[in-house]
């Protein structure tokens, strides 16, 4: 582990292998600042000061955000809820916003507009889909809470000021679910600056730059890969899991390393499983014990809503390294959308895959890892990031000259939205 020390990943929970960094790297992290999570840090008064100070420019995302009743404003910079008390923060310091002088001062029917803007405002700005609520509470929280409240409600420009909020009415929102298909968190520059000494023009994956990869661990250990679709479930093959659904199954989402446990990614067990009746069940969708929290490192990807055209789109799947210590991107060229795979001699059985090489394969070149059950097909359409295809077979090495073979997911589509939906109700 100790090459893993001021490596630019941060494997520990607590950030402290790139925390003390100063020794050795004296241009690079030291302790109590903000981990930008590229081989790059800030001081953390540098945080929503409305200059972007990291590469990738998440010292200023989530400004605004929102925070559940239970926690603090001392929490995670990387994580939000969908619902709970609006959030400030200003030079890395925190803050519920107090509602009094919207109370006092405003007609009900301006205050719930300027309410709404900062609602709206805020869920969109944290990549969820739709704002469903907004209101004022009474914050009952025990723990200490710093408060802000608008300096000019009226104001075209947004400004806070501390006050001592001796009501306690803050304001509270409702967002909806995560948006699907964004990397927010990622930066192309940060990406091909970090090469980990892999071949010339293969990059390591970055924290944000796949945040809906999942890897599944059976009893502990690694077993294929997943991909999340929504707050609460993830889509998968289903030779991956059916080889022992008893077994304690753990789903780690937004990994760059199977070894590590980053303050960036997520990780909850599974539940349950349902298995598609598309085909020959090929796909299955399971549920997290636990919806995922809100965040720029772990979103979900999109499902596709039409059989896409894929001629000239980039498309790319995932592989662990060798030695399945790290993530990076296989570029992908399809070959074809709709070639037919006979699993069982059964006509019945015929499922519909798309077929794709890898694109830029170098004479000569050393493999770099297998592909896993469960492995996705990724494609950017309209800056978007849709999940068209998953794998039902390991790709070993040497792979660079093989055809892979991916399920299609739109077939399964229908079926998981109507899944999804009653589920919920129920």
């Amino acid at each position: 582990m100790s090459d893993r020390l001021c490596d630019g990943v941060v494997d520990c929970k607590d950030s402290s292998d790139e925390t003390n960094c100063a020794n050795a790297l004296p241009d690079y992290c030291k302790p109590g600042q903000f981990i930008c999570g590229d081989r790059q840090c800030v001081d953390k008064d540098r945080r929503c000061d409305l200059r972007e100070d990291c590469l990738n420019g998440v010292d200023e995302r989530n400004c605004m955000s929102i925070s559940p009743s239970n926690w603090g404003t001392k929490e995670s910079f990387y994580t939000y809820s969908n619902s709970g008390f609006l959030l400030y923060s200003d030079s890395g310091e925190n803050a519920r916003i107090c509602s009094d002088n919207l109370n006092y001062s405003l007609p009900e029917t301006r205050r719930d507009v300027i309410l709404q803007s900062l609602a709206v405002s805020t869920c969109s700005a944290l990549n969820f889909e739709v704002t469903e609520n907004v209101e004022m509470r009474k914050d009952v929280n025990a723990i200490e809470t710093d408060y802000v409240q608008l300096l000019d409600p009226l104001a075209s420009s947004i400004t806070f000021v501390q006050v001592s909020c001796d009501s306690q009415n803050v304001v509270y929102v409702k967002c909806g679910a995560s948006a699907c298909g964004l990397r927010p968190a990622h930066s192309a520059r940060v990406a091909r600056s970090f090469a980990l000494n892999l071949p010339e023009g293969k990059f390591g994956a970055v924290h944000g730059q796949w945040p809906w990869h999942v890897a599944l661990f059976k009893n502990g250990e690694y077993a294929c890969d997943a991909t999340l679709i929504s707050d609460d479930w993830i889509l998968t093959s289903t030779t991956c899991f059916e080889s022992d659904p008893h077994a304690v199954w753990t789903a780690r989402i937004g990994i760059i390393r199977l070894s590590s446990k980053s303050p960036f990614d997520q990780e909850s067990r599974i539940t349950g499983m349902v298995k598609s009746p598309i085909g020959s069940g090929v796909l299955s969708i399971l549920k997290l014990e636990q919806s995922i929290n809100g965040s720029d490192y772990v979103r979900p990807s999109c499902l596709p809503s039409h059989n896409y055209s894929l001629a000239g789109i980039p498309c790319n799947t995932l592989r662990w390294s060798v030695r399945k210590n790290h993530l990076f991107e296989v570029k992908l060229t399809i070959t074809g959308n709709d070639c037919i795979e006979d699993t069982d001699n059964n006509s019945l059985s015929r499922q519909k895959s798309i077929c794709a090489v890898e694109s830029d394969v170098m004479e000569d070149e050393e493999c770099q890892g297998d592909e896993a059950e469960g492995s996705p097909l990724l494609c950017n359409i309209n800056d978007k990031w849709y999940i068209l295809g998953i794998s039902s077979h390991q790709v070993p090495c040497p792979s660079s000259n093989k055809q892979r073979k991916y399920h299609h997911t739109f077939e399964h589509v229908q079926w998981i939205r109507h899944t999804l939906e009653s589920l919920r109700i129920h």
